[in-house]
């Protein structure tokens, strides 16, 4: 890794993961502190769609479908579309200023006439991209914490497993943040590269959604990350050490393509 070339990719977006932090914070205290107030006062019955909500939500929040607990509270969070919006932003923020970006602006042949090799410019950014990434998600962790000590009943949330919940949700974006490396790193323009980045998040999320909606098309769902990100199986201790350990093979078989492209394509075309 090139420390220069590190420190430049952090400084020019240091400033924009932070704000993405904030935004993140703040949306799950509010997810958390709106949500604590379906149960209401105990004094009246709970409508049906928050007892049994219907399989098209259980869905979109990736099939927990619990809106009576403070672990169900936290899944359908994660799995909004704000969070998926926001965090993929703190995912691609560097991945989007490597490789085609930078061809395409004429300023890679400068970078590389220095005394730098492709392999250390690509981990270089790499590593600034998952460190950015990693500030958004803490701040995300930050809201929760703050809010397990605000809101009423989310401090039934257990530390632990919540921590280990939002890196499961770090693995799923490192995820997407190395294949979106590896096709900013094999394109030449940087508008198809984010367009092919992009669709690969909203097809994945769509492939997951689909596979809980449909039970034919269940077998679907081991295509999509998606699938091995459940919040739920993390804090109530079911299995899920598997999962983090496709996520984590996703960040590194798509990091280990990206680098082996990069350092043989013609960067002339």
């Amino acid at each position: 890794m090139n420390g220069a070339a590190f420190r430049f990719a952090i400084r020019h977006s240091i400033r924009s993961a932070a704000f993405l932090a904030l935004g993140l914070g703040l949306f799950y205290w509010v997810t958390l502190l709106s949500s604590s107030s379906f149960l209401g006062d105990g004094d009246q019955p709970l409508p049906e769609f928050l007892t049994e909500p219907p399989r098209t939500l259980q869905a979109l929040i990736g099939g927990s479908g619990d809106f009576l607990s403070p672990t169900g509270w936290l899944a359908s969070g994660m799995l909004h579309p704000i969070v998926l919006a926001l965090t993929s932003m703190g995912a691609l923020m560097v991945v989007a200023g490597t490789g085609s970006a930078e061809l395409e602006r004429g300023t890679l042949d400068l970078v590389l006439s220095r005394p730098i090799t492709r392999r250390a410019y690509l981990i270089s950014r790499a590593s600034a991209g998952l460190m950015l990434l990693t500030l958004v998600v803490v701040g995300g962790l930050t809201g929760t914490l703050i809010s397990r000590v605000v809101v009423d009943r989310v401090d039934q949330l257990p530390i632990g497993k919540t921590v280990m919940g939002f890196g499961a949700m770090w693995l799923l974006y490192a995820g997407f943040a190395m294949i979106g490396l590896w096709i900013f790193a094999r394109s030449h323009l940087r508008s198809r590269a984010l367009g092919a980045v992009i669709a690969v998040v909203v097809l994945s999320f769509f492939v997951n959604f689909v596979s809980l909606l449909f039970d034919v098309l269940s077998w679907l769902g081991y295509l999509s990350p998606f699938h091995y990100f459940n919040i739920a199986n993390i804090i109530e201790g079911r299995g899920f050490v598997g999962h983090m350990v496709v996520l984590a093979g996703i960040s590194v078989g798509a990091g280990a393509l990206a680098l082996w492209e990069f350092e043989r394509r013609d960067l002339t075309r």
